[in-house]
């Protein structure tokens, strides 16, 4: 029996019968109906049983990004919501990929300092700044600060069923 707080007799916000999910691959919907509450770490800025994941697949170019990883929270399909929630850290010297999409993003900021390019425009960003990116806008997020700074991290929602990003060239690592 779980206690109010979350934790099972075992100590886990998982459950008595939960087995942690395999590195850098998404909570399947099974394990996320399990998992109802995820204790969050600030020192290590983590959420419990959430792996991280590579931010593009293998056949991606490096120099399209650079220093990012992805940690699915609220994985689309996993819940009747139609939405998917997403964690993105951007470490030193990083940079997502430039692209554009029909779907929209909403972005709130919980970390370091970044920036964030919508068409055109350049937007310097901090903590708690909440971004909207519209349809078809090309788009880019990238840290600010040096080697020692700390990682520019973002809430990112979109539709669970949503379109394939197109890549586009101009971005950091490029030219």
């Amino acid at each position: 029996m779980a206690a109010v707080d979350g934790s099972t007799k075992s100590g886990s916000a998982l459950g008595p019968d939960a087995a942690a999910p395999a590195a850098n691959r998404p909570l399947s919907a099974e394990e996320f109906a399990r998992l109802r509450v995820r204790r969050f770490d600030p020192t290590t800025f983590r959420w419990e049983g959430i792996p991280d994941q590579v931010y593009q697949g293998p056949e991606e170019p490096a120099p399209r990004f650079r220093n990012v990883i992805r940690r699915t929270l609220v994985p689309g399909g996993a819940t009747p919501a139609s939405f998917e929630v997403r964690y993105f850290e951007v470490g030193p010297g990083g940079y997502s990929r430039l692209e554009l999409h029909q779907h929209i993003h909403a972005v709130l900021v919980l970390r370091g300092q970044g920036e964030v390019q919508l068409g055109d425009e350049v937007h310097r960003v901090r903590p708690f700044d909440l971004i909207y990116v519209p349809p078809r806008t090309p788009h880019q997020f990238r840290h600010r600060g040096g080697d020692g700074a700390e990682p520019f991290g973002f809430l990112c929602v979109v539709d669970a069923q949503r379109d394939r990003p197109q890549p586009l060239d101009g971005g950091p690592g490029e030219g």
